[in-house]
């Protein structure tokens, strides 16, 4: 897959993960970022059929206006990944849950830091004042988005990010993000996160 659609397209989806904004509820109601993410998938090469139930969804916000869109994704994001925990949305927990453990204990698990440590030999460290968890969806997103940019402090320290991305992707993306689609997408009431949850997960199963 070429280098910058696929840092582009693990970009689109960190920001549809992440904590929604005035700015990302006027882009999904222009259907900017719908055209953005169609544009970006087709450049990939990646199957019709799912990127048109994308598009399909989020129809539904086009012309609407950007604070009712705000209200409504903001909305559900509280409900699935903060106030109830519907679904977790930080892969340590997730995997941890998913494993049967009740009580999980963010950031401090065993697979959050590994997490950590992994971004950290690669030379990502959480900034100073960063209080939140580094294995949220949204951050392994961006982080994959990094990688396949190809920077090239990597290979002056002799680490290859093709490489790199693809451990990260075998050993993390996989393993989670598939069954975090999943239950987004039966937990969801919202058309914003069931189609981005669908979408997610086809091009997991591309990579």
């Amino acid at each position: 897959m070429p280098v910058t659609n696929l840092s582009n397209m693990f970009s689109l989806l960190s920001v549809a993960f992440a904590a929604p904004t005035v700015e990302r509820a006027r882009l999904v109601a222009e259907g900017t970022l719908a055209s953005d993410v169609a544009r970006t998938w087709r450049a990939l090469d990646l199957p019709e059929e799912p990127l048109s139930a994308f598009l399909d969804e989020l129809e539904e916000y086009r012309g609407r206006d950007e604070q009712d869109v705000l209200h409504e994704i903001r909305q559900e994001y509280t409900r699935l990944f903060l106030i109830d925990h519907l679904v977790e949305n930080t892969e340590g927990a997730w995997r941890k849950k998913a494993q049967g453990q009740e009580t999980v204990f963010y950031m401090i698990n065993d697979i959050s830091t590994g997490v950590q440590d992994f971004m950290r030999f690669c030379g990502v460290v959480r900034p100073k004042g960063y209080n939140d968890s580094v294995d949220l969806i949204d951050n392994e997103w961006q982080f994959c988005s990094m990688l396949a940019t190809d920077p090239a402090y990597l290979a002056e320290k002799g680490m290859s990010a093709e490489e790199k991305l693809a451990q990260f992707i075998d050993e993390h993306v996989r393993v989670w993000v598939p069954g975090f689609s999943d239950d987004v997408a039966r937990e969801t009431r919202c058309a914003y996160y069931r189609a981005f949850a669908a979408l997610q997960k086809k091009l997991v199963e591309a990579l």
